[in-house]
């Protein structure tokens, strides 16, 4: 049996409605007319008036951490679609997701844009033994 196969065969889908939510990461659009969110390993949109939440991000992956860039068209998050944590970014709306980094062995923690949009920092956290340090690093 492929991995793939088998990685299919124990998934099992779910829906939840809910109205509040712990250790949630969000960030306000520029524009200040919606927010991103992330729960349980999804990234969601939800206007700013508030309504029903809407799932920009979803899969057996886990996405963290959304952030709006300066001009609110594009998103960076943390997921690791790859295997491991990385950078990535999409449209707003989740379209057109990218890989940024390509990091294999480290955990990263809050990415944030430069102000004009250039840039995308992240405190990388390498573990050498039984010893962690945590860096910034910045992706052009």
């Amino acid at each position: 049996m492929a991995v793939s196969s088998l990685l299919f065969s124990q998934q099992k889908q779910i829906s939840f409605s809910t109205n509040e939510g712990t250790w949630v990461s969000l960030d306000v659009a520029p524009n200040g007319e919606s927010l991103v969110f992330e729960l349980l390993g999804d990234i969601y949109s939800l206007p700013i008036e508030g309504g029903r939440a809407h799932p920009i991000l979803s899969g057996s992956a886990f996405q963290s951490q959304p952030r709006f860039s300066p001009n609110g068209k594009l998103i960076v998050y943390i997921s690791d679609e790859s295997g491991s944590d990385n950078i990535w970014i999409s449209k707003f709306n989740g379209l057109n997701p990218r890989k940024i980094s390509n990091r294999t062995t480290s955990a990263m923690l809050s990415p944030a844009w430069s102000s004009d949009g250039s840039a995308i920092f992240v405190t990388i956290i390498s573990y050498e033994g039984f010893s962690s340090f945590a860096e910034i690093w910045r992706f052009d």
